[in-house]
């Protein structure tokens, strides 16, 4: 009786030719891009950030600071290095962590709509707010943090 085998994706193997250059940069035949890596490490980290990453705080008038901090989603690391002042409106609703596959980028977002996830994009609620009409500053009473929530953030487990 034959053995019967059907390959499947997987890797990293050794490439045995050189294929391209890109660069200056050889890429071999059995080359992982991106998206491999990801999926290789979504299957290791649940999506969400850090703990003590990304706190929100206000940061006077109607700002708030975003503090720096680590987040994964769909196997992506998100690295905010630096702390963030982003302006808010009474209107936004929610702080996002959010990954946008397409554009191949990262970004801190304040929106009034609710999250998404699709394919190419995916949010993670950092935070969501309540601030009334006409207010002049955003407190502390005004943030609600979910990081903790696994709904609609969670801890990197």
């Amino acid at each position: 009786m034959a053995d019967i085998s059907t390959a499947i994706y997987g890797g990293m193997f050794d490439s045995t030719s050189v294929e391209e250059t890109v660069n200056g940069f050889p890429r071999g035949n059995k080359a992982v891009d991106a998206a491999f890596f990801a999926k290789m490490i979504e299957s290791f980290y649940r999506d969400g950030v850090l703990t003590d990453s990304f706190d929100i705080s206000p940061a006077g008038g109607m700002n708030i600071t975003v503090a720096p901090g680590i987040g994964w989603i769909r196997g992506y690391m998100a690295w905010l290095k630096q702390p963030l002042t982003v302006t808010l409106t009474p209107r936004v609703r929610y702080i996002l962590l959010r990954l946008n596959l397409a554009a191949g980028e990262f970004s801190i977002t304040a929106s009034e709509n609710e999250p998404v996830s699709t394919e190419a994009i995916r949010d993670l609620v950092l935070a969501q707010t309540e601030i009334p009409s006409g207010s002049a500053s955003v407190t502390s009473a005004m943030i609600t943090d979910t990081r903790g929530v696994r709904e609609k953030c969670g801890y990197v487990t």
